[in-house]
């Protein structure tokens, strides 16, 4: 007797990841006694999940000001900042789960990458906005300084 299938119409799926996420996913995957694969699927779903409820916002946000007669402009520019604000709290989560880690181990050079992934994003938003708001460009910047020095250690 074949065995039950998890998926009702499964696509296989093929890409690439770098060496050390492969390393990472397989320790998590040990330690939660599941298959790469499952683990796979659930950050998909867990990521599509985030996204959609954030698209809901974001709508639901967008029909509040329309109704009140506020511009594309104006809506994209608030969308902006607050884009800018999130995106620096993001950062400064991922500097507090950085200093937790054990240094210079494969996860601690993944946190580190994603940190400074992060970072870049958060300038690429400033770059679009005609004054980021000063307390979170003061937080990213502080961010960065301590992203150098732990660097440096």
């Amino acid at each position: 007797m074949p065995r039950p299938r998890k998926l009702n119409q499964p696509i296989i799926m093929t890409f690439a990841i770098e060496y050390e996420e492969y390393l990472l996913l397989k320790e998590l995957s040990h330690k939660r006694m599941i298959p790469v694969s499952e683990l796979l699927r659930e950050a998909v779903r867990e990521y599509i999940a985030q996204k959609y409820r954030e698209n809901i916002v974001r709508a639901q946000d967008y029909e509040q000001l329309v109704k009140a007669g506020e511009t594309i402009n104006e809506l994209t520019l608030k969308l902006n900042y607050n884009m800018f604000k999130i995106n620096v709290k993001k950062a400064e989560e991922l500097l507090l789960g950085l200093k937790k880690m054990v240094r210079r181990k494969l996860d601690w050079y993944t946190a580190l990458e994603r940190l400074r992934k992060q970072i870049n994003k958060c300038f690429e938003i400033a770059k679009a906005l005609p004054k980021p708001p000063e307390k979170e460009m003061k937080r990213l910047i502080e961010i960065v300084n301590e992203l150098e020095e732990i660097s440096r250690k």
